[in-house]
């Protein structure tokens, strides 16, 4: 630390901050964000420098306490209203030097939704097939095609067992239907004969159930190298596989077009048979406990919770967007749909789950803003999906 002092307003005030450390401003703020609760007056940090964990050597000793009336210039972190500053208990430095490369970038910009061109039609925003659906949880994949369809998609397909197939399609009558087979080899070969050319994003997972016979289709589906949104029993199947997916590290995550998104119980299975040892929901872990699991299966990762942290390995987004009403049964069917949608309109897999992780929030924020944080269903978040995603298209 050292000293510095502030003119604002004909008013001086000298406080103590932490400068120059290289890292980001969220990544401070949740550090010292943990002294608050102790604090009797508002803490400032300042950070110049672009994010670059610093060897474990470097460590931030103290952040001194300081007066901040009248408020700082903007540059400044008021911490008091930085996200995660509630949740931290350790040296968030201390947590990234545990990376391989020992770097990890924040990105903080959002990118552009993908643009609807006039003179465009179906074919030129791409096809999403959801597998999954079980008889018990008929509605999963519909709401995840409702999701897709909502958030752009051109054509949404649903390949299910052939004994519930009719009642997802009532549920969503704009996706079309196919049937998953008796074995593997007829379930690959239904999605050849629907998908010849294999440019669908699969969506893989949602209400896919605990029948271990499911098993052996998700990795021969992982194996196929589609793009793919991987959630839900899909993820299960993956963590009791033990497989390591970086068996192709020519394309990097973003551009290999696959994306995990694991909640907290479902990373924990995962990074298990890994030995990722980094707690996902403490806040200032969360970034690379999800970066490692990229880096082991070459990957983006989505890894969800307050403050949802999306990852290739080399760069992390914390999103900020979002509220309680999410936690309901089914939201994460409709962020499986939504990201699948991106995918399949052309974003890159980093680029689509930062975009669809704040969109999926915002819808939430939105829908919260006309009827409170609680009592909402996942098809109306879905259908909340246009608004909230319109204003951002390029």
């Amino acid at each position: 630390t050292h000293t510095r002092t502030h003119t604002h307003q004909t008013h001086t005030h000298t406080h103590h901050s932490v400068v120059n450390l290289g890292i980001s401003r969220t990544m401070v703020s949740m550090f010292v964000g943990g002294l608050i609760r102790r604090a009797s007056t508002r803490l400032a940090v300042c950070v110049t420098q672009p994010f670059v964990a610093p060897p474990p050597t470097h460590r931030i000793l103290h952040a001194s306490k300081c007066t901040m009336t009248p408020p700082l210039p903007a540059s400044p972190v008021d911490l008091c209203h930085c996200p995660g500053a509630h949740l931290l208990r350790r040296n968030v430095v201390r947590c990234l030097s545990r990376l391989p490369h020992q770097s990890l970038t924040q990105v903080l910009a959002l990118p552009a939704a993908p643009a609807r061109p006039d003179g465009a039609h179906k074919g030129t925003f791409g096809t999403v097939m959801i597998i999954g659906g079980t008889e018990t949880m008929i509605g999963a994949p519909a709401i995840s095609a409702t999701a897709a369809l909502r958030s752009g998609v051109g054509l949404c397909k649903v390949m299910v067992d052939k004994s519930i197939l009719p009642f997802v399609l009532v549920a969503q009558p704009s996706a079309t239907g196919g049937m998953l087979g008796a074995s593997d080899k007829e379930t690959l070969a239904s999605l050849a004969k629907a998908d010849p050319d294999a440019k669908s994003v699969l969506a893989v997972g949602p209400g896919f159930g605990q029948d271990p016979a499911r098993q052996s289709l998700v990795l021969a589906l992982l194996a196929s190298g589609r793009r793919m949104v991987l959630d839900a029993d899909g993820l299960n199947w993956l963590a009791a596989s033990k497989v390591r997916l970086k068996h192709d590290t020519r394309a990097s995550p973003s551009a290999k077009g696959l994306i995990l998104t694991p909640h907290p119980g479902e990373f924990r299975r995962l990074a298990e048979p890994l030995s990722i040892t980094e707690n996902p929901v403490v806040a200032e872990e969360r970034p690379v406990a999800a970066a490692k699991l990229a880096l082991a299966h070459n990957a983006v990762v989505v890894l969800k919770g307050d403050r949802t942290v999306v990852t290739d390995g080399s760069r992390f987004y914390i999103n900020t967007s979002g509220n309680p009403a999410l936690s309901t049964a089914g939201s994460g069917d409709v962020l499986t749909g939504l990201l699948a949608s991106l995918l399949a309109q052309g974003m890159p897999a980093f680029e689509a789950a930062v975009l669809g992780v704040h969109v999926h929030g915002r819808a939430a924020d939105e829908w919260a803003a006309q009827h409170g944080r609680a009592g909402l269903l996942a098809m109306e978040l879905a259908h909340q999906l246009p608004k909230a995603l319109n204003p951002l298209r390029a």
